[in-house]
């Protein structure tokens, strides 16, 4: 990594997972962060490198808008795309659900990296009860809480960062 590279992590968070990740990746990586809907600095010119994160919501990923917008502003510099989800990383349906969500540029310029997020029950109000009984045993339903710093290590090493 050359020094003084400087890095923007951009990113919609739906239930907290895709927020856990990127304050995570915030707090090993010299960054600055904010969630879309906040007001971005002005000057998006003294980022080398931007990582937009988002998560899959039924297929569609929830902010896909607001990181195209914003890719269109830096789409010179290195871009790192971030999908959070209950799919496993190598789900076949990833692919068709980045193409109906965000522009074929964008997918095409960017480095796509699929973390696995959470499937809490208790997000799911009508079927909760229900999922509370058939997947008892089942730990990606489980609702826990923390997630494994080192699912960040793809996103480090396409950075190529050394963690701090």
């Amino acid at each position: 990594m050359e020094p003084n590279m400087k890095t923007l992590i951009y990113y919609k968070s739906r239930h907290g997972t895709t927020r856990q990740y990127a304050e995570m990746l915030h707090e090993r990586i010299d960054s600055d962060i904010y969630a879309t809907g906040d007001l971005l600095p002005p000057d998006l010119d003294i980022y080398d490198r931007i990582v937009l994160a988002g998560p899959f919501y039924i297929g569609k990923l929830k902010g896909a808008n607001a990181l195209a917008a914003l890719w269109r502003r830096v789409q010179d510099k290195q871009v790192i795309l971030v999908t959070v989800s209950a799919a496993a990383e190598d789900d076949p349906e990833i692919p068709g659900w980045l193409k109906e969500s965000l522009p074929a540029d964008m997918l095409a310029s960017t480095e796509h990296i699929h973390l696995l997020g959470q499937m809490r029950r208790s997000y799911i109000p009508v079927f909760g009860p229900l999922l509370k009984v058939l997947t008892k045993n089942d730990p990606l339903l489980s609702g826990v809480e923390e997630l494994e710093p080192k699912a960040l290590e793809p996103v480090i090493k396409a950075l190529e960062f050394d963690t701090v």
